[in-house]
């Protein structure tokens, strides 16, 4: 890669409390550029983008309606409240540019299947959040299972328990409000399907179960201490899942879960076994059929001393940029996010009726990163 690259200008919608590391992730990706971000709250877009102008790198704050007319912007990133996203997605593609959006793309399939057609009429590309099956850990689970470590990959088990909202986040009402796409079935349930559909292939059908054994919580986090707020989500979640290869998995997702030593993900095979520490960063291990201990694999490519998220923080939205200079196809891909929504609403559906239901898309796996790739180098 050259040392004066080409770059994609980007503008970003959306600068709630959640998107700072996000933000910080830009300069990481020589593919990007972004040049202008917009919220409803214009303060908001102020403060995000001060944060992100440092040196030569400077961003203006404007309103959506002036990011959409900037010509000068050819992909933007919608990092809106979920309630809201399809339609400021669909305003992206209608002002011709590419869109990125959060996870996920809507909260109703036949909305963002409209998001896909209007995206393929119009000749524009669609990437989605998302993206953490690009960062090092389950990079390197899948150069293992392509190269045969495991054998047949016959079941796995993707955990993943998150600080209840209410501990941490200055507003945390939007979690727990019906319809508002809250909770951790849109909140950690998409990278854990994401994981797995990438190591695995798509999901065919889905048993789910949801759980609400709280129906109010007291907020702790420092603004709105002692304040009681109702629930009317479910806070854990789990799932059994078959896959279109053959292979069956489990998945559990929580709000509820203060103390835990699961592994994020492991995958049994006819000739091992792997396990992954956490999705973002840390070591994956491998046990072969006849290793007598667990042995830690050295990573797919290294994580960047700088990046305490992980380089898999908007690594899809670099990966889209690059994509778009060289003419080729993106991994974060609009089929890809369609499927987990699919996967997402049957596992909720089938919760509701209790019984077992296909899911009716279907998806390729993402293409591997190139193994051995320096930082600079994530999206070749």
């Amino acid at each position: 890669m050259s040392s004066t690259p080409r770059r994609i200008p980007i503008g970003i919608i959306g600068c709630g409390h959640g998107t700072g590391a996000f933000f910080s992730s830009l300069r990481r990706f020589p593919t990007i550029q972004a040049v202008a971000c917009a919220d409803s709250d214009f303060f908001r877009a102020e403060n995000r983008a001060q944060q992100y102008s440092q040196g030569q790198a400077t961003m203006k704050a404007c309103s959506i309606d002036e990011l959409l007319a900037d010509k000068g912007i050819s992909l933007v990133v919608n990092l809106a409240p979920a309630r809201s996203r399809a339609g400021i997605s669909l305003r992206i593609l209608e002002a011709k540019k590419h869109l990125f959006s959060d996870s996920p793309l809507s909260l109703d399939l036949a909305e963002a299947a409209h998001l896909l057609e209007e995206a393929e009429r119009r000749n524009l590309r669609i990437g989605s959040a998302p993206d953490l099956f690009l960062g090092a850990p389950l990079q390197t689970a899948l150069a293992l299972i392509n190269e045969g470590s495991l054998g047949i990959p016959l079941s796995a088990h993707a955990h993943l328990s998150l600080p209840a909202p209410e501990t941490w986040h200055p507003d945390p009402e939007s979690f727990y409000l019906a319809g508002n796409g809250g909770g951790p079935l849109f909140d950690a349930v998409p990278p854990l399907l994401s994981a797995l559909v990438t190591l695995l292939g798509p999901v065919a059908a889905v048993i789910g179960s949801t759980r609400t054994p709280l129906t109010e919580r007291t907020v702790t986090s420092e603004k709105k201490q002692g304040v009681r707020i109702p629930v009317e989500v479910p806070t854990h979640v789990t799932a059994l899942l078959d896959f279109a290869t053959g292979a069956g998995g489990t998945l559990t997702a929580s709000y509820d879960v203060l103390h835990h030593r699961q592994p994020a993900l492991e995958i049994h095979g006819t000739e091992g076994s792997l396990s992954l520490a956490t999705f973002e960063q840390g070591p994956v291990s491998l046990r072969s059929k006849d290793d007598p201990l667990w042995r830690e694999i050295p990573p797919a490519y290294a994580e960047p001393a700088q990046s305490p998220g992980g380089i898999g923080k908007g690594i899809g939205l670099g990966d889209m940029a690059a994509a778009l200079l060289m003419d080729k196809p993106h991994r974060a891909s609009a089929p890809l996010a369609l499927h987990l929504l699919d996967a997402l609403l049957t596992l909720a559906r089938s919760s509701e009726e209790g019984i077992r239901l296909a899911v009716g898309t279907s998806c390729s796996r993402p293409a591997p990163l190139p193994a051995g790739i320096a930082p600079g180098e994530l999206v070749v």
